[in-house]
């Protein structure tokens, strides 16, 4: 489930110094600096608390489809066993055997369910658009000193 509603694009960005009449030096700058970077970590933060409201959600409805994949298994695995069981039992086979291969059998498609639904809690458990942000505000920074 990689179709999750993502959180609106990022809005708030550093606002340029004002323009001044007369330079203020180096100190000036430094403030600058500082007052630009406070207000990108800010936004930053907002778009990582937004990203991950949406990632938590993504995820509790992953959890919720395992925990209904356990609940269905168990039962299906209850009916599967006895009627594969009977079956086997009926064409000849050992009951113990009988009851090994439908064991195994149930097992497998227990384990088929919970990967599917333990690889739909990763699809969703990074923040994917606060890392390429940051990424391109590091460029940024990057370009602006050097």
């Amino acid at each position: 489930m990689t179709d999750v509603r993502q959180p609106s694009p990022r809005t708030v960005r550093a606002a340029p110094p004002p323009a001044r009449e007369e330079e203020e030096g180096l100190g000036g700058l430094v403030r600058d600096a500082f007052a630009e970077a406070r207000a990108l970590v800010r936004a930053e933060v907002a778009l990582l608390r937004a990203e991950l409201r949406v990632a938590g959600r993504a995820a509790g409805r992953g959890a919720a489809m395992i925990a209904a994949a356990l609940l269905l298994c168990l039962a299906a695995a209850v009916m599967l066993l006895v009627t594969v069981m009977a079956i086997l039992a009926a064409l000849g086979m050992p009951a113990w055997l009988a009851a090994l291969l439908t064991t195994l059998l149930a097992l497998a498609g227990a384990g088929a369910l919970a990967w599917a639904g333990l690889r739909d809690v990763k699809d969703n458990a990074v923040p994917r658009r606060t890392v390429e942000e940051l990424k391109e505000d590091r460029e940024m920074v990057r370009e602006r000193i050097g």
